[in-house]
């Protein structure tokens, strides 16, 4: 289907040439073939949903839904094939007809050009004029018809006949002018003729030829009598028969028209070879004034009958639109903006249909007013107009808040698709929050070090960042709701709108407290740690100081020299030892807060003995250093 539908968008420009137009044709016509094909599968598959209903599946709403718009896209693929093909074959067929006429005027024009051997040549080669002159109105006939109805082409079937109308009128003006010149020739070569044969005896044919053609003239005219009586709103059925019937007899009037023409034309011919004027004037006069009457009786009778067919055509196909009834809204933003869309379409092609009925209608009506001859009635034809005007009027209405309703559809998937991209942005975002939580959870305490919960920090900090612009967006939204009216929205409204939002912006702000909590666990385990490092950097220099300068004072050989190691090791060592209480004190309370009051002395203990060992190992140094004083001379 969606082949078929990319094949009949754009604007389509019928061609010039016939072999291009065939083509054209023959494209449209295989694509109705595939449309058939596809409304027995659109069939086949509407069946299966009906058993799936039936069956109660959960899914059976969601596939009749589908199944309604497929058979609708369907409905107007079929609808628009339908039409184009209708006018590319009246086009071909035109086409065919003035290339045919074209043909038979070239035979024509090189045997006038020859002398008339005998009686023979002289029958067929008349026949074969006559023969012209019936296609050559039949051409006409054609042209016209394809020039009227190209009137009632709508705009939105996406087919150009601009172009065409002007090649039709181009082809019928071409051929008009060849058929004068090949005219003037045959008159030439039927003066020849007359030359040949005698005069009384071709005058004494005529009359009988003209005789014969006014009465078949005459019962033309009662053949087209007994529509006369007909009703033209009784139905399509009854209006497409009194048309076939005029189809029917519309051959044997194309041929009395073409001879009525040869006649007129042969009559010229006896003026020049003695025959009385007035005499051949009365008969010919008389010819053409009961060929003008049926002429014209013809003209309005396929006039009016044809646009009688349309007019209950597009009456029945408008019915079928009233009378039709419209699916539910269906979910989901692609399936709704379609709905509206096709909608639209059908709303804009009713319009359409409305304006055309009304046009034809008042055209049949003003036609059967003034061909009093004809006698027509169109008494149940305003009925049906006026029917037609009450019923619509209702439809519009109906139509117009259907689609009120289909966009407030479309409205609201669009609200609930952006609220889901927002949900789905939230969960996305809570579980790598999650994720990067628990990938530094599960690590053991070595890898938990200073870098790795900068890293973390980092991590924290673009996470609440995106939780910002999350919540900004969230913002946004919620204002679009509650800004948006009632027609909207369907279902439940901007209320159900407004607490699904709610509920988000709530899990939201739970989310920024998590973020929140974590990013100030991690920035205390980030000052513990830098801490607790620092603390072990101070012990493992006092350490090593302490080893230092027990190595001087081995070393030392007077009093005088370790009293001044003594004294430097004092006044370096004893001012830091505040220092660090102090730091202990920073690392106990961030570790009650971090770790609680159980895990936070444990880990506090270890800090403690640590410092406690150094001091004794300070202390330990110091009274040695006054025990080698004491000691040394």
């Amino acid at each position: 289907m969606k082949g078929t539908s990319t094949a009949l968008c754009g604007n389509v420009e019928l061609g010039s040439a016939l072999s291009q137009s065939e083509d054209m044709l023959n494209k449209h016509l295989e694509l109705s073939a595939q449309a058939q094909d596809m409304a027995g599968e659109l069939s086949a598959a509407v069946e299966l949903v009906t058993q799936l209903e039936e069956l109660e599946s959960v899914e059976a709403a969601q596939f009749s839904g589908r199944s309604g718009l497929l058979r609708e896209e369907l409905r107007a693929l079929s609808r628009s094939l339908a039409e184009r093909v209708e006018t590319l074959r009246a086009y071909v067929c035109f086409l065919r007809t003035a290339e045919e006429v074209d043909e038979r005027m070239q035979s024509l024009q090189q045997g006038y050009r020859e002398r008339p051997q005998d009686e023979v040549c002289e029958e067929e080669s008349e026949c074969r004029w006559q023969g012209l002159l019936e296609r050559f109105l039949t051409m006409q006939d054609q042209g016209h018809g394809f020039i009227r109805s190209s009137t009632m082409v709508s705009k939105s079937l996406g087919l150009d006949v601009t172009a065409a109308v002007g090649v039709v009128e181009k082809a019928m003006a071409h051929l008009s002018k060849k058929k004068a010149a090949l005219m003037d020739l045959w008159v030439s070569w039927q003066l020849q003729v007359s030359h040949i044969k005698s005069v009384k005896k071709q005058w004494k044919k005529f009359k009988e030829h003209l005789k014969k053609t006014v009465h078949d003239l005459e019962a033309m005219g009662e053949v087209l009598a007994p529509v006369s009586s007909a009703d033209l709103g009784s139905d399509l059925v009854t209006v497409t028969k009194l048309q076939e019937n005029f189809q029917r007899v519309k051959p044997h009037l194309m041929q009395l028209n073409a001879e009525v023409e040869y006649l007129v034309k042969i009559s010229e011919l006896f003026t020049q070879r003695g025959i009385p004027v007035k005499e051949k004037s009365e008969k010919v006069a008389e010819l053409l004034h009961v060929h003008q009457g049926v002429k014209e009786k013809a003209k309005e009778c396929e006039n009016i009958l044809g646009t009688a067919v349309r007019f209950h055509q597009v009456y029945d196909e408008l019915e079928n639109m009233l009378l039709s009834t419209s699916a539910s809204p269906l979910p989901g933003t692609s399936h709704a903006h379609l709905q509206l869309t096709q909608h639209q379409e059908r709303r804009s092609h009713a319009h359409h249909l409305y304006q055309l009925a009304i046009t034809l209608g008042a055209e049949v009506t003003n036609a059967v007013r003034q061909a009093h001859a004809l006698g027509f009635s169109v008494q149940r034809l305003q009925g049906r107009l006026e029917r037609l005007q009450r019923e619509s009027e209702g439809w519009w209405a109906e139509a117009e808040r259907r689609e009120e309703n289909l966009l407030s559809n479309v409205h609201h998937c669009l609200f609930k698709e952006e609220l889901h991209e927002l949900r789905e942005s939230f969960k996305e975002l809570k579980k790598k929050f999650n994720n990067l939580k628990f990938s530094y959870v599960k690590r053991n305490e070595k890898a938990r070090n200073l870098k790795a919960v900068k890293n973390q920090i980092q991590q924290m900090e673009l996470y609440v960042e995106k939780l910002q612009v999350l919540q900004k967006k969230v913002q946004t939204f919620a204002l679009k709701v509650s800004t948006s009216t009632e027609k909207q929205l369907v279902g439940g409204g901007p209320r159900e709108m407004e607490d699904a939002v709610n509920e988000l912006r709530r899990q939201l702000g739970d989310l920024g407290k998590a973020l929140e909590e974590y990013k100030q666990s991690l920035e205390r385990t980030a000052r513990l740690q830098q801490a607790v490092d620092e603390f072990q950097f101070w012990c493992d220099e006092l350490s090593s100081t302490i080893v230092r300068v027990g190595k001087f004072s081995s070393e030392c050989g007077t009093k005088e020299a370790v009293a001044v190691l003594y004294r430097q090791f004092e006044k370096f060592v004893w001012p830091m030892v505040p220092q660090q209480e102090e730091r202990i004190q920073q690392i106990t309370e961030v570790a009650l807060r971090l770790h609680g009051p159980e895990e936070g002395k444990k880990f506090v203990e270890k800090t403690t003995a640590r410092h406690n060992e150094i001091v004794e190992s300070i202390k330990e140094l110091c009274s040695g250093l006054l025990d080698l004083e004491a000691k040394l001379p």
